[in-house]
């Protein structure tokens, strides 16, 4: 129902503010008594720490790559080389941005990704 746990507690609350109780069908949680809204919470505060241990570990493996040497991500459309010289032929005016990419990939259709780059200084 909501986008985040945050935007579900707010959900939450502005439903009790209008007087409209929440009902979690499956798990058989009501917002209407204290334990519902006790045990509504509770998971909601489980919900949040899952998901920060989740990121911190994420964090702590991509930090560990790192020390390694291991770089993450897609790896560039294009060398430094081509990116010279697409900036070369386009400053020089001989070459549209079009034209560069055909000539980089060597295809008409779906040549290279759009590089951002390409443009006059």
């Amino acid at each position: 129902m909501g986008r985040s746990q945050q935007h579900l507690l707010d959900l939450v609350r502005e439903f009790s503010r209008r007087e409209v109780d929440f009902v979690v069908l499956e798990q058989g949680i009501e917002t209407s008594t204290p334990g519902g809204r006790l045990v509504f919470h509770f998971l909601a505060a489980l919900a949040e720490y899952d998901r920060e241990m989740i990121v911190e570990g994420t964090l702590d493996g991509l930090a560990a790559a790192r020390a390694h040497g291991r770089v993450g991500g897609r790896p560039p459309a294009l060398s430094q080389r081509q990116l010279d010289q697409t900036q070369h032929m386009y400053d020089t005016g001989k070459h549209t941005v079009r034209r560069d990419r055909r000539h980089l990939s060597g295809r008409a259709h779906h040549p290279l990704p759009r590089v951002a780059l390409l443009r006059r200084r």
